[in-house]
């Protein structure tokens, strides 16, 4: 059995790669797991809806915040997943854009959010 090689470009780094379609890569040049086919993130009105939920419990809680330290800790957990296209985590039951650094923009500092698919 023959596979056509694909190029594949790391959506984190840009590194380039042939690759076989459809499988799980982990980049050679930043170390970031992807897959070679990522799918796109779920449509705007999911991810729109979800963060509204998101930031209504988050409003309802006070605001309560990460700390720095412990976002790290959760970005690099996304970072890892397969489901992350390098900006945002593409999973239909997510849809968040985990590079954002300010409070307002990045569910990661949430302490009401986890993660919808159990990886934190």
């Amino acid at each position: 059995m023959t596979f056509e090689m694909i190029l594949w470009e790391c959506p984190s780094c840009r590194h380039r790669a042939k690759v076989a379609p459809g499988i799980q890569i982990l980049c050679g040049k930043c170390g970031v797991n992807h897959p070679s086919t990522a799918s796109p993130p779920p449509p705007l009105t999911t991810r729109l809806t979800n963060y509204a939920k998101a930031l209504s419990r988050w409003t309802r809680a006070g605001r309560p915040i990460r700390t720095d330290i412990e976002v790290v800790k959760l970005r690099e957990i996304c970072q890892s997943c397969c489901w992350f296209d390098g900006v945002v985590c593409t999973h239909k039951k997510c849809g968040c854009s985990v590079v954002r650094s300010s409070a307002w923009g990045d569910k990661l500092k949430w302490a009401t959010e986890s993660c919808p698919i159990g990886k934190w």
